[in-house]
């Protein structure tokens, strides 16, 4: 008897935390991961070597350059746009790419994830935040006179 109650105690923690039933949602979550994983080490090699470093942003993968580490987005995601402040052409014309400067810091940018769903992930240039919002966004919208970004 005990241990069939440690048995539902179990499966009661293990379970909830698996997610079943929510595969594209899960993608989209690891996507947003691997990018924000992608901008933490392109900042890190920046700074740890003094040069500047960039993402190169497909709508399928995001590469590292200079070293070309490739870091693939999970199931159906993909990236639907890249906007980055002070860069010419349209956001939708992928590749683009993230510059990073050799102290550590890149400029703001907005990134559109599209899976089942649709997230935007907003870059800080400094402090190297993150945020994500569910939709999207262009810094235009982001910068703008009320905006707290």
């Amino acid at each position: 008897m005990v241990t069939v109650f440690l048995i539902a105690i179990m499966m009661g923690l293990v379970l909830p935390a698996m997610n079943l039933g929510k595969g594209g949602s899960n993608d989209l979550d690891r996507a947003i991961n691997r990018i924000r994983g992608a901008i933490d080490e392109a900042r890190s090699r920046t700074i740890l070597t003094r040069q500047a470093h960039q993402l190169l942003f497909y709508a399928n993968r995001v590469v590292l350059l200079p070293e070309r580490e490739t870091s693939s987005l999970p199931g159906r995601v993909q990236v639907a746009s890249v906007e980055v402040e002070g860069e010419s052409g349209k956001a939708e014309e992928l590749p683009r790419v993230l510059p990073f400067h050799p102290r550590g810091y890149c400029a703001k940018a907005a990134i559109v994830l599209k899976g089942d769903s649709t997230t935007t992930l907003l870059v800080r240039p400094f402090l190297l935040d993150q945020e994500e919002r569910s939709g999207t966004y262009s810094l235009l919208q982001l910068t703008g006179a009320n905006s707290a970004w």
